[in-house]
């Protein structure tokens, strides 16, 4: 499925999401992704990415993109994501370093709901607890709303996204 492109506020917001196929969110002007999807090649370029829960959809190219940014000598990614998801994201990232013949870097942090991430000066993501169906979500159902504005500051006073 072809990616989708729209603009907000001179902000270009790149994605799919296409239920059990690939979904994805990219906000290249800010450095910010929301998931995976099969990894698009746009993705590589982008820092931080936020995964959103751990539906194969979701997270499908996420050892490809950390092994990408690698292969380009680029700095390892940033990936927020539910606390729960850290120890099988690093197991997953280590069995494909036994496949590859080399572990790709990466940072992991948690994201918690309602505890603001600061990316960087003036763009904050805020985690906050959704309900999505499935098991594997009940522990890690997590989503995120993009805002500017200052740290602890209602992102909902700013732009946000879904």
């Amino acid at each position: 499925m072809a990616a989708a492109e729209i603009l907000h506020d001179n902000i270009r917001i790149l994605g799919s999401s296409s239920a059990g196929e690939e979904t994805y969110f990219l906000l290249p002007e800010l450095g910010v992704a929301f998931d995976f999807g099969r990894s698009p090649r746009e993705l590589i370029p982008i820092e931080h990415v936020f995964l959103t829960h751990g539906h194969l959809d979701h997270t499908a190219g996420l050892a490809y993109y950390f092994a990408q940014r690698w292969f380009v000598d680029a700095a390892p990614g940033n990936l927020y994501l539910a606390p729960s998801l850290i120890e099988p994201v690093r197991r997953l990232l280590r069995a494909f370093g036994e496949i590859d013949g080399h572990e790709p870097p990466a940072r992991l942090h948690p994201s918690v709901p309602g505890v603001d991430i600061e990316v960087r000066r003036g763009l904050i993501v805020r985690p906050f607890d959704v309900n999505h169906f499935g098991p594997r979500t009940q522990r890690a159902a997590l989503s995120q709303a993009l805002g500017y504005g200052q740290k602890g500051q209602d992102p909902a006073a700013g732009m946000h996204f879904f």
